[in-house]
This record gives structure tokens, C-alpha cells and sequence, in this order.
């Protein structure tokens, strides 16, 4: 946003939070509070934690025919109404924050609890970072920055088909027209402390009942040797393509990502409708 004209030598930025939730989830806040300070351990910012404000009324995802729109509602109390479809809310948070030039600030948001997951133990704090350098040694002489941070342009896909072909992507890009780059990475707790990722279920990938030669056969799809037995941040979720045919049929994982775009392509195999839609098991994906 520019300089501060009540603290010299700070700048004034404006902070947003986007917060996407399942509606089976825990109601949406209305303040979340954004810590600021040099890494984990370092220099805390003058007036950290500051305040996240939500701004308007939070918006319902509209994956539904309009005339299903009625029954896809989110709770105010938080929780799955009954009924209701699954779905999704999704609301804006802003603060303006002032900050003297530092090497690094770490900015952080932190909520108590996750749900409980398919792929990571549940339970735990819900931690969201992002890094500012607003302070750059070059040629033996210091410059402030002033940057605009990637955004998101699309909300991540709130369903996916079960065993079938998946790509997503969430349009990222950068105001200030510098280039980007992807990468998975595992999610946080705390600082510098990665959840704790479960075992993948040992069960079939892919059940074909058949007949051969006139007698009955049930044909299931197993992984293959090697295949990872944890969930982690390069394959977050159950994913295979399976080839061969009956009785022999084998499942090789199937996770890809692109760097360069930031696409993820996969084929979801498992799906329980027996378990709330915010353990990602049902009607999302599994993150």
C-alpha cells in the first residue's frame, strides 16, 4: 500500500486470508489473528498479532443444478445440516499491517482443529504461512521491495469423480507479472512442524466381477510392489491406473504434478459414503 505516514521507515500491506471450508466442518470465524515476526523463533513485528477482519457476507460454492442450490446450504453453527448436500463456503479476511524492512517476515495463521482426515492425523492446528522479503542485499547495497504476492484465480474442485481421470489446476498468478513456480509441500501444525501423514488403507484398488470360461470370477486390482504404504506430499491421496486383464490385473500409482503450471492429475480409488464429506473421503479430495 505504500509507505507509513505515522512510523518512519515502515510500509503499510494489505494482509487477506482466504478460508475455504467443508460445510461438515467447524463454523467459519468471524477474526482470525495473523502473527508476524523473522522465522520460527525470531523478531517479533511491532503490533503482532495483528487482526483478520472478515469482510461482506462468507459465499456457498454452486456445484449444483439451481434447483438443488436450496438444499446445499452451510450451517451457521457449523456442521453438515441435515439433509443438506455437501458443499463448500468460502469467506475473505483482510487487515492492514505496518512493517519495517526485514530480510524475511514469516506471516502465519493458525486455527484449532482439523477435522479428522483420510491422509493426515486429525485433530491437529490448521497453520498457514506465507513469506515477505521486503529487504534484498544485491551488489553490496540494501533495497526495499515492494511486491504483490500470487493469488489463486479458481477455488480448488470441491468434487472429483471416483476412478476417473482428474486434472486440476487453480489458475495461480502474479499481479506484478513476475514468474511463478510449484511445489508440494507437506501441511504444518506449527512452525517448521509437518503433520503427521497416516498409512495408506491396504484393501483393493479396483473390484471387475467377471465370468471366465463360464464360471464366476471376482477379479480385484492390488498395488504393486513398491508402491508408497504413507500418504505424502507427492501422493496425498489414492491414486492408481490399473492395467492387465482378469484374472491378473496390477494398480501403479497415479499422482502427477506439474512445476511449471501447477496441475494435478489423478484418478481417485477409493470412496466411502459412509463417512462425514470433511474427512475428504466422499465427496473431495484428499488433502
Amino acid at each position: 500500500m505504500g509507505p507509513d505516514p505515522n512510523v518512519a521507515g515502515n510500509t503499510r500491506y494489505e494482509v487477506s486470508l482466504n478460508v475455504f471450508r467443508d460445510c461438515g466442518g467447524a463454523t467459519l470465524d468471524l477474526r482470525y489473528n495473523v502473527a508476524v515476526r523473522q522465522g520460527c523463533a525470531g523478531a517479533v513485528a511491532p503490533g503482532s498479532p495483528f487482526l483478520l477482519n472478515r469482510v461482506g457476507i462468507p459465499a456457498y460454492g454452486s456445484p449444483y443444478c439451481p434447483s438443488q442450490a436450496a438444499n446445499a446450504v452451510c450451517s451457521s453453527t457449523g456442521g453438515q445440516i441435515a439433509g443438506a448436500r455437501p458443499n463448500y463456503e468460502v469467506a475473505l479476511y483482510r487487515a492492514t499491517v505496518s512493517l519495517p524492512q526485514a530480510p524475511e517476515w514469516l506471516l502465519s495463521v493458525e486455527v484449532n482443529a482439523r477435522p479428522a482426515l483420510a491422509n493426515i492425523e486429525g485433530f491437529s492446528n490448521l497453520r498457514l504461512e506465507a513469506v515477505m522479503r521486503n529487504r534484498i542485499a544485491m551488489g553490496g547495497q540494501v533495497h526495499s521491495v515492494l511486491n504483490t504476492s500470487p493469488t489463486f484465480s479458481t477455488l480448488p474442485v470441491s468434487f472429483v469423480p471416483w476412478n476417473k481421470p482428474v486434472l486440476m489446476n487453480m489458475g495461480a498468478f502474479d499481479a506484478d507479472g513476475d514468474s511463478l513456480r510449484f511445489s508440494l509441500d507437506r501441511p504444518l501444525e506449527d512452525c517448521n512442524i509437518p503433520d503427521v501423514y497416516k498409512p495408506i488403507p491396504n484393501q483393493p484398488i479396483e473390484r471387475l466381477d467377471t465370468v471366465i470360461n463360464g464360471f464366476p470370477i471376482v477379479c480385484a486390482a492390488f498395488a504393486t510392489a513398491g508402491t508408497p504404504t504413507t500418504f505424502s506430499a507427492a501422493f496425498p491421496l489414492p491414486s492408481y491406473s490399473v492395467s492387465g486383464v482378469c484374472p491378473v490385473r496390477t494398480a501403479s500409482p497415479y499422482f502427477n504434478f506439474n512445476s511449471a503450471t501447477g496441475s494435478l492429475a489423478f484418478k481417485p480409488a477409493f470412496y466411502d459414503a459412509a463417512t462425514p464429506s470433511s474427512a475428504g473421503k466422499t465427496s473431495t479430495p484428499w488433502w
